[in-house]
């Protein structure tokens, strides 16, 4: 299934925000979030309703996979969720 490139962006633009400080503006682009996410969950689409669906320890996994894309394990699991809500905020799941 094709992804929403709306939502694709909306999820990336959060995610840029939400992990600066941790990965500097020049070092992440939104499209980072799709490659962080399939990295996670491979053959899993991201959408608003597997966003919403995400439990603690795929939420951890998630940040695990990102830590790992940008090698700065200083990344938090604070940082992942609040990219997750902001998303949520511009796209809820219902």
């Amino acid at each position: 299934m094709m992804p929403d490139l709306d939502f694709i962006s909306a999820l990336g633009e959060e995610f840029c925000e939400a992990l600066s400080p941790s990965i500097p503006e020049d070092s992440i682009v939104p499209m980072d979030a799709l490659g962080i996410w399939r990295a996670a969950f491979p053959g899993v689409a991201p959408t608003p309703r597997t966003l919403a669906a995400l439990t603690t320890s795929q939420v951890a996994l998630l940040r695990e996979a990102a830590a790992r894309y940008f090698e700065t394990p200083t990344l938090t699991i604070d940082q992942i969720q609040s990219a997750i809500a902001r998303t949520q905020a511009r796209w809820p799941s219902s």
